[in-house]
């Protein structure tokens, strides 16, 4: 938390203020004496269902 502002900066240099939501945790010591900072990220990526693709969709949730 030393270089918040620090951190802020360089995120607003990738996003803009509609940019992917966020969450800061401080902690008191990170795994690795070395590390600055972890980040773990989770991505989606939108696609189209062919008529077919809905239907085996449909009997996936069914099992």
């Amino acid at each position: 938390m030393n270089d918040f502002g620090g951190y802020n900066t360089t995120y607003g240099e990738f996003f803009d203020y509609d940019g992917p939501t966020r969450t800061t945790v401080a902690v008191h010591q990170l795994p690795h004496p070395h590390l600055l900072i972890e980040i773990k990220a989770m991505a989606y990526k939108r696609f189209k269902f062919k008529p077919k693709d809905k239907f085996k969709l449909n009997n996936f949730y069914k099992l």
